[in-house]
């Protein structure tokens, strides 16, 4: 198993919707005889990895708690009955000739692990019942009887319990050492895994929600054990963690990799400059931690949250940062329908031509070296005049390899924004600077003394953005 590049780009893809809508004009594919061409043209927008979402075999038990019946999509992709791959998606086999195909274009394979929960008609249920948490004493409600025993559902604690899984034991030695086992079975199949609510199995959350119902006494953190064990056997394995309520650091430091940028999306959203600000300024080790997105399966579709000018300043700002980057299919089309991850049948959208072509640049963006390997800092907040503040709306940081520099100024408001940024360029006072403005293809020349003082003047529209590439040689 080879090593991840440094700071991968992600494309997560509904598997089951995926050759769902491919059927329709190609009856026989599934995972094992996908077009090559589908894989060449997402690598060629500079992608580093593809998430299959969803390939796990799916409960029939779990669909009729969910839905009150059995339908095409087979229920929620998070009710796994086993972690065998799903039949109707091709199987093993297909997965084995997609991850081969992968291989050739230079894409890693991710794929799903949920510790939290399993179906309720999954083989532990019966044959481990013990790995699972009591529901005896629960409501009703809160519990389902499965092999003749009441397990608890799965839940976390802001939200009553999901209706169609049971609730696996963190704290159950044996249930952490089938978790392994679980983990290098599917390291056999796969480059890495994203962890389902990952910090729900953080041993105080865990204690919070089911302390008073399980009896066992955590020799340690469940994720410092389990993803330790799997990478004695596989250094390189990647795990990534779905994860909320400012627990990140926490899980950066039991061993994930990356943790979902959940902060940084809600204050896209919210346009909360000061706390923007304060989110870009811990250290970069901490920042190359984070995995950021626009989009996933769980959230609204980018173009119907951000209108047009704030969705590009959005993309601009989590392209440019330090860490994984994450895009769902359909992202790049402007798709706007958000549907439930059990409904496969998607409605037809036209694709956002301008939209596309925005995503190209800025895939291509990302790509670059300095992006991938170069040394970012966030620099200083703009100077601002007592009659004009609107400099306190600009961001900007800068990128370094070597000689070359990538300097990224966003104006994220609603509002123009003006404001001089004091740059400390080591370069001769009488040296000229030629700033490329790769998005607007500018340039503008400017003198290293007036770069240091009194700064850059920034003039930018509402939701405008400058990415300056230039070179001190």
């Amino acid at each position: 198993m080879s090593f991840w590049p440094k700071r991968p780009v992600i494309y997560e893809i509904h598997t089951a919707r995926f050759l769902y809508q491919l059927r329709k004009s190609r009856e026989e594919v599934d995972l094992g005889t996908l077009p090559e061409g589908l894989w060449r043209e997402i690598a060629s927008q500079g992608v580093d990895a593809v998430w299959l979402m969803g390939i796990w075999q799916r409960s029939p038990r779990g669909q009729e708690l969910l839905l009150g019946t059995r339908t095409e999509g087979g229920g929620s992709p998070y009710c796994i009955r086993n972690y065998e791959v799903e039949e109707s998606l091709g199987g093993l086999e297909g997965l084995r000739k997609a991850r081969e195909v992968l291989s050739r274009y230079g894409l890693k394979l991710l794929l799903d692990f949920v510790p939290n929960h399993t179906a309720p008609d999954h083989p532990w249920t019966e044959t481990h019942p013990e790995f699972y948490v009591s529901g005896e004493g629960l409501m009703p409600e809160e519990s389902l009887l499965c092999g003749g025993r009441l397990i608890a559902r799965g839940r976390d604690p802001f939200f009553p319990p999901w209706p169609d899984v049971v609730q696996l034991n963190a704290f159950h030695p044996g249930y952490r050492q089938a978790a392994v086992d679980t983990l290098l079975k599917i390291a056999d199949y796969c480059d890495g895994v994203r962890c389902d609510m990952a910090m729900l199995f953080l041993n105080d959350v865990f204690e919070q929600v089911w302390g008073k119902w399980v009896r066992e006494t955590p020799r340690g953190e469940f994720w410092e054990e389990v993803i330790g064990a799997v990478k004695e056997k596989y250094p390189s394995f990647l795990f990534l963690a779905e994860v909320y309520w400012g627990r990140e650091r926490d899980l950066i430091n039991l061993g994930f990799d990356y943790c979902y940028d959940k902060a940084l999306y809600d204050l896209l959203i919210e346009a909360r400059i000061p706390s923007l600000r304060r989110h870009l300024s811990a250290e970069v080790s901490y920042q190359d931690s984070l995995c950021r997105f626009l989009e996933n399966h769980d959230e609204e579709r980018a173009a119907r949250v951000f209108p047009l000018g704030k969705l590009e300043a959005a993309n601009i700002v989590t392209a440019t940062l330090p860490g994984a980057l994450l895009f769902y299919d359909g992202q790049w089309e402007g798709r706007c329908s958000n549907l439930p991850v059990y409904v496969l049948e998607i409605p037809p959208e036209n694709p956002n031509d301008k939209l596309k072509n925005f995503y190209r640049f800025l895939t291509n963006l990302r790509r670059q070296d300095v992006l991938k390997y170069g040394t970012w800092q966030l620099l200083p907040p703009f100077q601002t005049w007592p009659d004009n503040t609107s400099g306190e709306n600009l961001f900007a940081w800068s990128w370094r390899l070597g000689e070359e520099r990538l300097m990224v100024v966003v104006n994220y408001s609603p509002w123009a924004a003006q404001g001089r940024l004091t740059l400390e360029i080591e370069a001769k006072e009488d040296k000229i600077l030629h700033l490329y403005d790769v998005a607007a293809n500018y340039v503008y020349p400017r003198r290293v003394s007036e770069l240091n003082s009194p700064g850059l003047f920034v003039d930018l529209p509402p939701w405008g953005y400058h990415v300056f590439f230039f070179s001190l040689l």
